[in-house]
């Protein structure tokens, strides 16, 4: 930042993606080797998490895989927890799975991912003036009573306000998370993406970045 007669103009900005996969970390899709955690034991990786985005001094954050109202994480608002830990004064819900109840993983009911309010988001050191959460469409390969206990993938559309002097410069940044496991559905969701970053390229309001959980290897990865 500069700050000439108490005027702020924004140079550099660092900015995050991490899929936090609600602070369970592995076996958080409740396949083999899922255990659930206890509140105390999600709140300090939730606290771990806010130390390491402290650390590397982070602006602006896209956060996927956060629990909001959830059984599984014990109810704790994941999102308020990072943003109070990590010193963030704004932050934008992308809420993409609400169920009252889910009844996975089948084999244990004890473990049951039970009632979800899920979603991505976006932790921001500066005001966000607009926030618009766009659901893609589920698998159609699952049949409808799958599909109903289904999350959402979508796209977070945010427009963050960086001080420029005496005035504020708008900054649009987008957060996704695409299918994970329906490659043709990953496909058709990365197909609809890229019409809406040309529609806001030719509307003069391109996206200054955007980024996330894409769920798919780049062809070059070694592993």
């Amino acid at each position: 930042e500069e700050n000439h007669n108490n005027s702020k103009k924004i140079n550099k900005l660092t900015i995050a993606t991490w899929n936090i996969a609600f602070a369970q970390g592995n076996g958080s899709e409740g396949g083999p080797g899922y255990t659930p955690l206890s509140k105390e034991e999600m709140l300090a990786r939730l606290k771990k998490m806010a130390q390491i985005l402290r650390e590397n001094n982070a602006d602006i954050v896209l956060l996927q895989e956060v629990d909001f109202h959830s059984a599984r994480s014990h109810y704790i608002d994941e999102l308020k927890v990072l943003a109070e830990e990590a010193g963030f004064a704004f932050g934008a819900r992308a809420t993409s799975w609400r169920a009252n109840y889910v009844p996975h993983p089948l084999w244990a009911p004890r473990k049951h991912f039970g009632k979800i309010r899920s979603g991505g988001a976006i932790l921001s050191r500066y005001p966000i003036a607009a926030n618009t959460v766009e659901l893609f469409e589920k698998p159609r390969k699952y049949p409808f009573f799958y599909r109903m206990f289904y999350l959402f993938r979508y796209f977070q559309d945010v427009m963050i306000e960086l001080p420029n002097g005496e005035s504020v410069q708008p900054l649009r940044v987008g957060n996704l998370h695409l299918d994970a496991f329906d490659p043709k559905n990953r496909i058709e969701q990365a197909e609809l993406l890229k019409l809406r970053l040309e529609k806001a390229q030719k509307q003069d309001m391109p996206f200054a970045f955007f980024g996330g959980d894409f769920n798919a290897e780049p062809p070059e990865a070694s592993q």
